[in-house]
Order: C-alpha cells, then structure tokens, then sequence
C-alpha cells in the first residue's frame, strides 16, 4: 500500500468507499453465478469472490464459501511471491490455480486472480474462486480416493499465467480442455470467474478514478487496522487459559484408520495461539490439508464465533498465530494427496476450532450467545457422471449433504438442516432442478428422527435422501465422507453428539416401496430387500435402474444434559417426529405415554448413570452470577475449585474435574443414530452428588480424561 501518510478521511467518504468496495464483491458474485452453467456455482453457491492487497492481503470477500475466499488470497500470496519476474506480472494478466501447496483448497477448486494496475503499478488484486466438476485425474470429478499421490489426483496448474495482455491464452486453455472429462462445463466456469475479475477490476479503478488513490488506500489500511482493533479488543474482553478440542477422521480412502486433528488455543491478552501439534501424521490416502487448507479450516470456524460482527478482511487474523508441524494431516508435506481436503482435514480443523473457541467466549455476557454446538460434523460427496437422457456426456456432484443438522446453543435448539460454518449462504438445487438436467430421480428427502444430538437444547435434524438412476442403463457415482462410525458433531456442556452419517446402496429394489420406506435401513429390516452399508468411502461404484443410493448428514451437537431439558419441549419433538418415544424415555426422562412420570423416570436415569441413588435433584441450587465454565458448573478458569449447581465440589478445579466426577460409558446405539468405532469410545462425566451430566467427550480407549479448560502456566 502506499507508504505515505495517509490523508484525514471523513467519517462520510470512510463509510461510501467501505461499502463501495462490498458492493464490488457482490457484483462479482452476480457475474460469476450469472455466467456459470454449472450447479454446482449457481444452485449450491460453492465459489466466492474477493479483492485483495497487492502483497495478497484480503480487503473484503464474498457472501458464499468463506474458505475458497481465503484460500484465493494464499493463491496471490504465491504469484508475488514466485511469478514477479519470470512471466511477470502485468495488466491485463490473471492467473489460474489449483495447486494445494501455491494456496489452493484441494484440485477440484480453482482460483483465477487478476492484478489491479494503476498508472502502470500493481494496486489491487481480484480473485474468484469455484469448483469445478472435473478438473482430470484417475476418478470423474478429481476426487481420487485410492490416489497415492498429489499427481494422480488432477491436472495441477501451479499459478499458470492463463490470460495475458486480456486474451485467454489458447494453448493453456486447450490443455485444461484436454484433460476435463466436462470440458463444456468447466470451460463456462473459467469464463464466469474471468468475467467476475474483469467485474473486480473495472469497479475497482472506476472506485479510484473518482476518489483517488490515496484515500482509497487510506481506507483500506483504516479497516484492516480497525479489524485488527477489534479483535484484540475481543481477545482482551475473554477469559485467559488454554482450550482444547479434538476431532476424528475414518478412513482414509486405502484402509479403515483412524486419524486425530487436535487444537489446543492458547489465549492470553489480546493474542490466540492456535497449535494443531497434537495431530495425526498425514494419511497415504486423500484426505490431508496443506497449510493453505488449514488457514482455510480455522478462518472459516473463527469468523462466525468472534468476528461476526467485524469486516471479513486480513486485520481479523494478525493477533492469531498458526502452528502445525509439516507433515501432519492438517499441513503435509507433498505430494501427499489432498483431494478430499476440504470435507475431510479440512473440515475438521473448523469443526475443533468451533468447540474450542465456543468454551473460550460461552460465560461472556455478550459474546456467549455465540457458542454452539458443532455444526454437521462432516459431509458427503456425491459424484454422478455417465450418458444423460439424450445419450451425451453427463456429470454432476450432488451437493445435498450441506443439509446436516446445526449445532444447539446455550440459549436455544440447533437449526434443522442449515449448512455450514464456510458458508455463509448456504443452499442446495431444488428437486426438480436436478431432475431437469440430470438421468436421476429423487426417490425422497426427510428429516432424520433422532439425529440431532440430545441435550437441554437439541441439536438440529439432518438430511436424508435418496436417488435412482433414470432415463439411463447406467450411472457412474464416487461416494466419499467420514463420520460413519465415528461421531464426530460433539455436544457442548454435557450435550451428546448428533448422529453419524450414512451411505446405503439398495440393488433392484420396487422404488414404490422404498419410498413409502422411513429409510433403506427399515425396508432391509422389514424385508429381503438387497441393501449394503457402503461405510463411510466406498470410493467408485456403479448403479442401474432400480438401484437406490440413500445417504443421511450428520445432526448436530446437544447443548447440555438431556435430563434438564423441558419436558414439554421433548414432547413436542416426539409429536412433530424429531425425537422418537424410545429416545425420548431413555434419554431425555419423559415418557410419552405416562407424561407424570417426568421425575421418577430421570431420578431412575441419574440412578442408572451414577449406579448409586443420587443423593440430590440437580435443579435445586443455582447460581447463575458465578463464572461458568458449562452449564452446571460454576467457578472460575484460574484453576480454583469449581462447583456444581447442586452445590458438589470439585476440588481439582478446572484442569483436574473430570478426575474427580463419575465416569460414566453411555451404550447409546439402540436409542440413537450414533456408531462408535472400537479405538474409541464416548465418555459422560457427571456429578457425584446428583448425577448431572456435565461433560462428553469421544476419546480413544484407555486414554486418561482429556482437560478442555486450562489455566495459562504460571
């Protein structure tokens, strides 16, 4: 930026340019989905847009994928960095990438970024950043479950200079044809986002020609040090310690092994130390991040819960250190394949940086209502390609596994079927879109009973849905997800785990009966239906009609101890269908056939729980002006004593409480959708005087109890 003192900016001139410049990022939107030809972009919103520092610095980002954004800037970081002199950078240029170790997500998202010149020097950047539906490799779509490494997963473009002096470069736009197995869709993708940078570019010089560039840069500066301002005033506002968080992958596309992503924040002052030192060495399989996929993962868990309320731009970031050794799953070393990056290591960082960061702000009084439960704990890819109905080249990735359930908070039930935390404007295709244009028909969606994580507050409800080929002898579909029979939607304060995810494939089945099915499960059981638990990465198989493929999200995390929810509140569930009778009894304490037996039925829980009579109800004491550090649990995070709402205390304090409560092992698979593989195995720690459950945590076997709150060392 420009080094010279920058001039005095009215409040006026401050606020028309701040928003001017969201204003560019919109209209980049609109050209980039008003362009594009793929669903994908159009109908699932899973792209973004930006404007950038010349160094590559995010000034302001769009409405969509928060990650794609971020990683478009990572992208720019590396053109500087490698490309200024040989080629060069000059006006008219922009660069494409896919390139996980130049700034990309993983292959199948591509960025083109465009420099912004100003009398003949580089001001600005505009980036655009999409997924496209194949980018070449060994499996349609360039996710590559059985890759070894980074070279059989795509054609990789390392920053290519793919428009030069204005003019598309043929000979690079020929190769990236060449290997696409969807050339005419991914061709109308690159032209939208070399429109929405010629948007970017446009505006953005109109922005300067009308209030030079002096005050211009003057703003920009002014926001990305008042987002700095504001985060260290938030950091400062929070209580200092050191919280941790951990989270599992299942497979890792060669064989059925266990991967851990593990943070520990450290919060001191107006600083956050986030460390991934305790993580899985990278996987021989597709589902590792770079480093670029990490920054991604936390920035996409961070922004909602602490800078919600702040402009998204690089300031947000500066009191935020990174580490993670290279070589971990969440930063490896290539050629480490990383195709399923961004729904595997990648997701997983949001996914620990979300639980670790809600127990950093949850006692605040005005932050606090921003700590939630995690958010649809993975997701599944759904890759389709074959002939359509006409007999021509088809694909398509279908995108409704966004629809898992939400996390609760302290304050109130989870969100049914709501996305993401990368998204901020989360969608998927309308039924009738995709049967428009695609050889399938939707056989049903519905909500998933039970697949919200129980608690006080219910996490929300998941999708399921099922599809069958039509109009077509055969589809070609590639299945990736994790989370099947790991858990990985945890509760907070006591709150149990939404439910794991599905993938069921039924071969030659009557479509009339299964759907009139509550799900392909229910119909094997009810029948010699031929169903197969396709587990969580089948990889490539191929379907016929009257073959059914129903997968189910994950539901989100439960806030809190389910015995403490409203007894009303879970008889609603049962009516609408959320809960059903059988879990309403076992795990909430309110049977619907006997609504006065709400009491006996939960002092019979606790008893269960604690195998003991508790000696005392866990509603009788509170003390709601005490520091909390859950829901029940009240004292302060410097390591003094804590004490339960019932008045038990926990001499340990809050590194050492687990040790001193009831360990208690919940078999919850009759009662719930929740599968735990055998390295692992949920744990309840409850309060030894009247049984409330104040913690859960999934955790390998025969480990001791992991502290999810620490006071900093002395």
């Amino acid at each position: 930026m420009n080094e010279t003192a920058p001039p005095t900016l009215d409040p006026v001139t401050y606020e028309v340019i701040k928003h001017k410049l969201w204003a560019i990022v919109d209209e980049q939107a609109i050209a980039l989905q008003s362009v594009s030809g793929s669903s994908v972009v159009t109908e699932a919103n899973d792209c973004n847009v930006g404007i950038y520092t010349p160094e590559g610095h995010a000034i302001a980002l769009g409405r969509f994928i928060l990650t794609q954004a971020l990683t478009t800037g990572g992208v720019i970081q590396a053109i500087v960095r490698d490309y200024g002199d040989n080629p060069g950078i000059r006006p008219g240029d922009m660069f494409i990438c896919n390139d996980p170790w130049m700034g990309a997500l993983h292959p199948p998202d591509v960025s083109i970024a465009a420099p912004i010149f100003i009398s003949d020097e580089l001001v600005a950047w505009a980036g655009c950043c999409a997924h496209e539906m194949d980018m070449g490799g060994m499996d349609f779509g360039s996710w590559a479950p059985l890759a070894t490494e980074r070279q059989q997963e795509a054609m990789i473009l390392s920053a290519v200079k793919f428009v030069e002096g204005g003019v598309i470069r043929q000979d690079i736009w020929n190769s990236i044809m060449a290997m696409s197995r969807l050339p005419f869709l991914v061709g109308l993708d690159l032209r939208a986002m070399t429109a929405a940078n010629m948007v970017g570019i446009r505006r953005y010089t109109a922005l300067v020609d009308r209030y030079g560039r002096e005050t211009v840069e003057a703003v920009i500066d002014e926001l990305l040090d008042t987002s700095e301002r504001r985060m260290r005033t938030r950091l400062a506002d929070l209580p200092d310690g050191i919280y941790r968080s951990v989270d599992y992958i299942d497979h890792d596309g060669h064989a059925d092994r266990l991967y851990r992503v593990e943070l520990a924040a450290t919060k001191s002052g107006d600083t956050l130390d986030l460390s991934f030192e305790g993580s899985s060495p990278q996987a021989p399989g597709f589902i590792n991040c770079t480093e670029s996929g990490l920054i991604a993962g936390l920035c996409a868990g961070l922004i909602p819960l602490l800078a919600y309320d702040m402009p998204f731009n690089q300031g947000v970031m500066r009191p935020i250190t990174v580490r993670a050794p290279l070589g971990t799953i969440c930063n490896a070393k290539s050629p480490a394949p990383s195709s399923m990056a961004s729904v595997a290591a990648t997701y997983s960082v949001t996914s620990v940086v979300v639980s670790t960061l809600s127990q950093l702000v949850f006692d605040h009084p005005t932050y606090g209502s921003e700590a939630q439960a995690r958010t649809r704990g993975s997701f599944v890819v759904v890759n389709l390609a074959g002939r359509d109905q006409s007999g021509e080249p088809f694909g398509t990735m279908i995108l409704d596994g966004l629809a898992g359930g939400g996390g609760a908070f302290s304050h109130r039930d989870g969100l049914q079927t709501c996305g993401t935390f990368s998204m901020l404007d989360p969608n998927i295709a309308n039924v009738e879109t995709i049967e428009s244009f695609a050889p399938l028909r939707y056989v049903y969606r519905k909500l998933v009973p039970d697949s919200g994580g129980a608690g006080r507050n219910r996490g929300g409800l998941a999708l399921a849905w099922a599809i069958t080929p039509h109009g077509t002898d055969n589809l070609d579909a590639i299945v990736v997800s994790h989370g099947v029979n790991v858990p990985n939607a945890m509760g907070l304060s006591g709150g149990l785990p939404g439910g794991c995810t599905t993938n069921l494939l039924g071969r030659g089945l009557d479509l009339r009966t299964a759907a009139r099915a509550a799900s392909l499960e229910d119909l094997a059981r009810a029948s010699d239906a031929d169903v197969v638990d396709l587990g969580s990465k089948p990889g490539r198989f191929g379907m016929r009609p009257g073959d059914v493929f129903e997968t189910a999200a994950q539901g989100g995390g439960g806030w809190g101890d389910p015995l403490l929810r409203s007894p009303e509140a879970v008889m609603r569930d049962v009516v609408t269908g959320a809960v059903s009778e059988a879990a309403a009894r076992d795990l909430y304490g309110v049977d619907p056939a006997d609504s006065g037996s709400t009491e006996r039925l939960r002092r019979h829980l606790r008893r269960e729980r604690l195998g003991r009579e508790p000696e005392t109800s866990p509603w009788k004491m509170s003390d709601a002006g005490s520091p909390r550090i859950s829901d029940n649990l009240f004292g302060r995070r410097d390591g003094s004593a804590l004490r339960c709402a019932c008045g038990h205390e926990f001499a340990g304090g809050v590194r050492r409480w687990k040790e001193e409560a009831v360990l208690h092992r919940p078999d919850l698979v009759a009662v719930s959708r929740l599968r735990v593989r055998e390295e692992l195995e949920l744990r309840a720690y409850l309060c030894p005087r009247c049984g409330t459950q104040h913690g859960v945590e999934l955790i390998e076997r025969l480990s001791p109890p992991r502290p999810d709150i620490e006071p900093l060392p002395a």
